[in-house]
């Protein structure tokens, strides 16, 4: 009773609380991450080892079995699983929920490095693959050349560092496109005819580039350092570096062999549109939201596109569309049930101010709900907005019984101020008695351990908080 007779002879203070309740609830909702699903970890660690032409039984015995003893005495392991097929040996390192997998990743890492003489000489370095549920990419951006430019050595020298600059974004993969090199052939008959070797011509090409202090210049009272630079990095510039032959008279490149501009072969292949480009994957931090990185990365591109660097970008699949499509969908749902709650209230009430009275109840309460999971650090997902979606109908039951019983004390005649308070009163054991129990049905969901409480967590602890703030708003 002492927080409604405060409500009562406060009013100005309840208007401060709620006021406050609205900035801060506003800010939450900016402030927390948002995302399509809550963040998971699959705490498990999968070994991957070649050994090139043995068979299955080898594998086992000189590969899998090694790395599984290494590993069996780490802490915090629940269970090992492995296969072994020809070339190929695969351990599953499992953990315990609630195992810090990064100083985990390092104490399997290290019992690895410790025990690779143990493995054969010609078996590959074991590699250690972490399983992350959110691994997938935030954003896949086709890039294509627009002009004559070298548009992966591009991409991988000026882009992707400029996309790796962002806080949240944890890699990007590059993935498409050929490598452009430089080709210089030789040909033998001139070269024979110059008295030149190979190894004559790559010294020289290698000695065209240079940067050399030659010493310092004094202008006035200031002391400036002087060096000297070459670069040949074009193919024309190649052409004309000089070469002595072995009689002394100088000669170009351009005399000896021929230059021109090639590509690698490519080790992916990727297209759109029917056309060949090259793809950026773009994967978050786990902390981080689908929305933020998104933004941010597309605020780059758009920097990029302003430049006019001859590149250009599309993006071909962005998450952040996804999560705010579904969580527009909930929030509308959301409004749709706080509306069809007023109207059902003004059909049973009677009365237009009684409807809006708990219609109000409903905001704060969600706001509330807002600002408890900022602070234990929920993000807004599809599962966080469904509990919110469940807890609607619940936020309005305790509002509705304090204002049926204030609406009773009314009718005996006291005045306004005596019957919410008389009426609270009156059924403040059963309200606090309901949304406790109902408190406890979802809080074994949100204590749930494991993947499962990953998932439901976050969802029962929503539900939690809206009836708690259902409790004290009503």
């Amino acid at each position: 009773m002492g927080l409604t007779k405060l409500s009562l002879r406060r009013p100005v203070s309840v208007v401060i609380v709620i006021s406050a309740i609205i900035i801060f609830g506003v800010m939450s909702i900016f402030g927390l991450n948002m995302q399509l699903s809550p963040d998971m970890e699959m705490p498990m660690f999968i070994v991957f080892t070649t050994y090139v032409g043995v068979s299955p039984e080898d594998i086992d015995e000189l590969v899998t079995q090694e790395i599984e003893e290494a590993g069996g005495t780490l802490n915090g392991l629940k269970d090992i699983q492995s296969s072994s097929a020809e070339n190929v040996s695969t351990v599953m390192f499992q953990y315990e929920y609630g195992t810090d997998m990064d100083q985990a990743y390092m104490d399997l890492l290290e019992v690895l490095n410790s025990n690779q003489n143990k493995l054969p000489e010609a078996a590959s370095t074991p590699t250690i693959i972490e399983l992350n549920m959110n691994a997938m990419a935030t954003l896949v951006v086709s890039a294509s050349a627009d002009g004559d430019i070298d548009l992966l050595n591009y991409l991988d020298q000026d882009v992707v560092p400029e996309i790796e600059r962002i806080s949240d974004v944890a890699q990007v993969e590059v993935s498409g496109g050929k490598e452009a090199y430089i080709s210089v052939c030789l040909n033998p008959q001139l070269m024979n005819q110059y008295g030149l070797s190979m190894s004559d011509v790559v010294t020289y090409i290698n000695a065209a580039n240079f940067n050399m202090p030659v010493g310092t210049a004094i202008q006035g009272k200031q002391s400036m350092n002087v060096s000297i630079s070459a670069e040949y990095d074009t193919a024309e510039q190649l052409l004309s570096i000089p070469i002595t032959t072995g009689k002394g008279s100088v000669i170009h490149l351009s005399d000896i062999a021929s230059v021109k501009q090639s590509y690698k072969k490519g080790t992916s292949l990727s297209r759109y549109n029917s056309l060949d480009n090259v793809t950026l994957s773009i994967t978050k931090r786990q902390s981080a939201g689908d929305v933020a990185v998104a933004n941010s990365v597309k605020k780059v591109l758009d920097k990029i596109k302003a430049e006019d660097s001859g590149a250009n970008f599309t993006i071909i699949y962005d998450s952040s569309k996804d999560v705010k499509d579904s969580l527009t969908a909930v929030f509308q749902t959301l409004l749709l049930g706080m509306a069809l709650s007023m109207i059902i209230l003004f059909l049973f009430f009677g009365d237009i101010k009684g409807s809006l009275i708990v219609g109000c109840s409903m905001p704060v309460s969600i706001l509330l709900t807002l600002i408890a999971m900022y602070f234990v650090g929920f993000s807004l997902n599809v599962v966080t907005m469904g509990g919110l979606v469940i807890g609607v109908g619940m936020m309005v039951d305790n509002s509705i019984v304090v204002l049926e019983s204030c609406f009773r004390k009314r009718d005996e005649d006291l005045d306004f101020f005596e019957a919410a308070e008389q009426g609270t009163k009156f059924v403040l054991n059963s309200i606090v008695a309901s949304t406790t129990t109902t408190v406890a049905v979802f809080l074994p969901i949100s204590m749930t351990k494991g993947l499962s409480g990953q998932m439901f967590g976050p969802l029962g602890f929503t539900i939690v908080f809206s009836l708690l703030a259902s409790l004290i708003s009503a």
